[in-house]
């Protein structure tokens, strides 16, 4: 899944007369382009980069990630994790609460300029995490798939 095209299609969405309907598919492909970066991490750190030989292992790793663990973790532990990437989990907490709004709440009602702030902070965060070292992602793929006790 390319993120940077759901960005795009985020950015289409919510750009000009925006109707309520496209503002709330705005927000929750803004959200599932920053769920699929985190995903694609994990597989290609855990798997190594998808190639014909480990493709049922990476995909496998890829699905295993769930949305109540795609920020929670990191929370728990700040510590670990450097201001780039505990900025991803701020974010992708908050635009995951929007996405859930958008998705099952029919009595909201968003505002493009605070779609496009989401979609702008989603996007800063994905560049700022992919540059993250590879060493920091293991740990954000081990802190979000096997989570804490």
């Amino acid at each position: 899944m390319d993120w940077l095209e759901l960005i795009t299609v985020s950015r289409i969405l919510a750009g000009g007369q925006p109707t309520q309907g496209a503002l709330r598919r705005a927000i929750s492909t803004a959200y599932y382009a920053m769920f699929h970066v985190l995903a694609n991490s994990n597989a290609d750190l855990i798997a190594g980069p998808r190639t014909p030989a480990n493709e049922p292992r990476w995909i496998a790793i890829y699905r295993s990630l769930r949305h109540y663990r795609a920020e929670n973790p990191l929370h728990g532990w700040p510590h670990l994790f450097s201001p780039p990437v505990q900025n991803f989990a701020l974010v992708i907490g908050g635009i995951k609460a929007e996405r859930e709004s958008a998705d099952y709440n029919p009595d909201v009602n968003f505002v493009q300029n605070e779609v496009v702030t989401w979609i702008d902070s989603a996007e800063r965060a994905i560049i700022d995490f992919n540059a993250a070292s590879p060493q920091e992602r293991a740990m954000v793929a081990i802190a979000t798939l096997a989570g804490q006790r």
